[in-house]
């Protein structure tokens, strides 16, 4: 059995990748361990580029039956203070929808645009014979295909069963769920919690319908490394004066409580491996706006985006180069480094620098581009941290502005494949200097050859 595509993991960064390969004419087949709908530890957000990814895929997000729409955000500051950030209210820039419910509409989704959805079969193992790829899955057998993508999760048995040589890692942050319900009304908002203890994490209670939360915490491990520690942190939540007061007295525990490492470590990873390309967890790919460690600002995760800014320590000291190379002309070079904490363990400086060219496919569409990013950081006490950064993103690139006529491409392929008459033919080769130019012609390009080019377009008359 062949398909163009094969996904393991049917989490939002394997259903959805699903749903766009679909809609790009290839045969997809998307496979999962477990049955849907299943519960995942998670906050349950979906963030403004969330909503947005949803609708672009087709997803109706207002007929999900447990969405809750955020009009505001209400964040309390470890000084006591409170500050409230209303959103616009004018369309939905932020919702809270529990993952059993989400992930099971994108799973839908994917049927609809008739993509092969296979639940409760695990990835057993994965085989390459030249430019073939095999993968063996338990309860189906051998299916071959030309690409994989692993979106199986933090402990990725894809990644697993390559054998790349990396450390396994269990992650770099732990997060903390459990839902409630008899939230006090009029406090059932989005609440985020900066505690000192937390920190560089924080805690948070984010509203559901029915005068139910999704309430839990996210912490750096390197802070909290025993499991005994981070359990008591979990026993206590609720005790917590902001977090009680807020909530009111009458609220209930809903289910049970979960907890699962988040990996932040995408700098790190192999991402790439023959025909695997990892994405979501497996990639390690929370996106981190960090304080002072590398900087993931581009990473989108579908579903679910965390926002922190970690704590000085929490960088080590080293440095990377990766080079990439591509059809053509493409080539991309990263460079990455960070001195690690230096000065008594009061300052320490990291940076970016990213190069990529390209020729194009099209006739001039080359393109260079440069991204830079320079973060330093000194900690003056317990209370005052500075930090500087500098960054920027300079890049040029070759435009391919206007459709081209097949004719005009390829006057046999038009003739021939397509079936254009021959009166349409010889009209686009009588009339257009331009005529059979081949499929990288570009009308925006001028090349230096000496030959007539139209470079005006008549609109409204032959």
């Amino acid at each position: 059995m062949f398909y163009d595509v094969v996904i393991v993991g049917g989490g939002p960064a394997g259903s959805s990748a699903a749903c766009s390969m679909a809609k790009s004419g290839l045969s997809v087949l998307l496979i999962d361990k477990s049955e849907f709908p299943r519960d995942k530890c998670c906050g349950d957000g979906l963030t403004t580029m969330a909503l947005r990814l949803s609708e672009e895929l087709g997803l109706n997000i207002e007929n999900l039956k447990n969405l809750e729409v955020v009009n505001e955000a209400v964040i309390h500051f470890p000084s006591g203070k409170r500050e409230i950030f209303p959103l616009p209210k004018k369309g939905m820039f932020a919702a809270i929808v529990p993952r059993a419910e989400y992930d099971l509409a994108l799973i839908d989704l994917a049927r609809e645009l008739m993509v092969d959805v296979r639940l409760g079969l695990k990835f057993s193992s994965i085989n390459f014979d030249e430019e073939k790829t095999f993968l063996n899955i338990e309860g189906m057998g051998e299916v071959e295909t030309s690409f994989v993508i692993a979106a199986d999760g933090a402990w990725s048995p894809v990644r697993r069963s390559l054998d790349l040589g990396e450390e396994q890692s269990r992650g770099e942050w732990l997060a903390f769920r459990q839902y409630v319900s008899g939230v006090a009304s009029g406090s059932n908002d989005l609440h985020v919690w900066f505690e000192k203890d937390l920190l560089p994490g924080y805690a948070w209670s984010f509203p559901l319908p029915n005068g139910k939360a999704n309430v839990g915490f996210g912490v750096l491990k390197s802070q909290h490394s025993s499991a005994s520690e981070t359990a008591q942190l979990a026993r206590e939540l609720f005790n917590r004066k902001s977090i009680s007061e807020t909530l009111g007295s009458d609220i209930k525990l809903e289910g049970r409580q979960t907890a699962w490492p988040i990996p932040a470590r995408i700098n790190s990873q192999q991402l790439t491996n023959r025909s695997v390309i990892f994405v979501g967890d497996a990639a390690a790919s929370i996106q981190l706006q960090k304080g002072m460690s590398d900087v993931n600002v581009a990473v989108p995760a579908l579903g679910g985006t965390i926002n922190i800014v970690t704590d000085p320590s929490s960088g080590s000291r080293g440095g990377y180069f990766k080079q990439e190379l591509g059809s053509w002309g493409f080539q991309k070079s990263t460079f990455g480094f960070n001195t690690g904490l230096m000065m008594d363990g009061k300052f320490t400086m990291n940076g970016t620098v990213v190069q990529k060219s390209g020729d194009g496919f099209y006739d001039g569409t080359k393109s260079q581009g440069y991204a830079y990013y320079l973060g330093m950081g000194y900690q003056a006490n317990d209370q005052h941290r500075v930090e500087a950064y500098l960054m920027g993103a300079p890049q040029r690139h070759g435009h391919n502005l206007y459709e081209v006529n097949a004719a005009v491409a390829d006057a046999d392929f038009a003739k021939n494949e397509l079936g254009f008459d021959n009166y349409v033919i010889e009209k686009f080769k009588n009339d257009y200097d331009d005529y059979n130019m081949g499929v990288k012609y570009n009308q925006t390009f001028v090349k230096d050859d000496g030959k007539t080019v139209n470079q005006y377009f008549k609109l409204y008359s032959d």
